[in-house]
């Protein structure tokens, strides 16, 4: 029983929405709807005036859609939200970039802005908006300053590769991680981010758009290419492999790993038998132990390993859960995990 009310906004331009979804929440004991909005500057006004524990935001919206008034909201006062998506390609490519500016969740409407299906995700919607009240949120720390690749140099020699692994508020924090690295960093570098099959593609196409690497989503047998960051797709498992000289990755449908397709154990595992001490791993936000099991075979192969550290997580789950099965080498907050790569690999010209 939790002690007091789950304090909640939801706002949408479906009044039939807003309805519905105040009648799944309010259906709960442990949550009350103290506002409801129908456009983003409503978001923001409520954000301030009712100051909610979390709240529910349609993506598109007239005068101001979700996306814009999130972006208001994580810069000023920041709040856990949760987006509601549509499925159409524009809806999904918005929703990326909500995660990546900082939503916590998402919840995908299943055909049509009126649908009566919402209520089947009654459940998953009750579980979502109690754990995004329970979130951690706070602005992001990525630093905007791009660098020149005339500034720096690569600096290891032989072969490496960078893994990571992310889930709930992992987006944000990718973000936040590669953003410090320049078009000439000269490792390959894999990620598994826990997201919908409709997502991944968007999220290599979002990412790629923000930061000087060149990203993309894995195709079976992908040669891993220095400079270039490698989103695993949604429910395929991503496994490194070797063949003469040459490495790349191997996309199969194997049975899931601790409940999730693709799994970090899976890549990070497959990196350090072909990269040994050359793998380094880094874990951040998000639930569960995927990735725990892998982190430690890195370390076994005497590779590296970074967390990102509780304060700065949506959901410290998985980098606890990789701390307690195989230590540590480095854990702080995702720019930071960011400029330590930068660190390792790169140097003044």
């Amino acid at each position: 029983m939790i002690s007091q009310k789950i304090r909640a906004v939801v706002v949408d331009d479906s009044s039939f929405m807003v309805t519905i979804l105040t009648d799944i929440l309010e259906g709960d004991e442990n949550i009350e709807v103290v506002g409801k909005g129908k456009n983003g500057e409503e978001a923001i006004e409520l954000n301030e005036k009712k100051d909610p524990d979390v709240m529910l935001m349609d993506i598109e919206m007239p005068i101001m859609d979700g996306l814009t008034a999130l972006k208001k909201i994580m810069s000023d006062n920041p709040t856990p939200v949760i987006i509601i998506s549509g499925m159409e390609n524009k809806d999904v490519n918005m929703a990326v970039e909500a995660l990546t500016a900082g939503a916590v969740d998402y919840i995908q409407k299943t055909s049509g802005t009126l649908s009566l299906d919402i209520r089947k995700k009654s459940d998953e919607i009750i579980k979502k908006v109690k754990k995004g009240a329970q979130t951690g949120i706070e602005e992001s720390d990525k630093t905007e300053k791009k660098i020149e690749e005339s500034v720096l140099k690569p600096k290891k020699t032989g072969e490496y590769i960078v893994t990571i692994a992310s889930s709930t508020g992992g987006v944000r924090a990718l973000d936040d991680v590669l953003a410090p690295l320049p078009k000439n960093f000269p490792v390959p570098i894999a990620i598994v981010q826990h997201i919908p099959p409709e997502f991944s593609t968007h999220l290599a196409s979002t990412l790629d758009k923000k930061i000087e690497l060149n990203v993309k989503e894995a195709a079976d047998r992908e040669p891993l290419k220095e400079g270039f960051v490698y989103v695993i797709p949604s429910d395929r498992h991503g496994n490194v492999v070797k063949r003469g000289s040459k490495r790349y990755i191997k996309l199969d449908k194997k049975p899931k790993v601790n409940g999730v397709r693709p799994s970090a154990d899976y890549l990070f595992s497959s990196a350090s038998e072909v990269y040994g001490s050359n793998t380094v791993g880094v874990v951040l936000s998000g639930m569960g132990k995927d990735g725990a099991e892998g982190s430690e075979s890195i370390k076994k192969a005497g590779g590296f390993l970074a967390v990102q550290e509780s304060d700065s997580c949506v959901v410290y789950g998985m980098p606890k859960a990789a701390k307690k099965k195989a230590g540590s080498d480095f854990e702080d907050r995702p720019s930071k995990i960011g400029e330590m790569l930068l660190d390792m690999f790169m140097g003044s010209s």
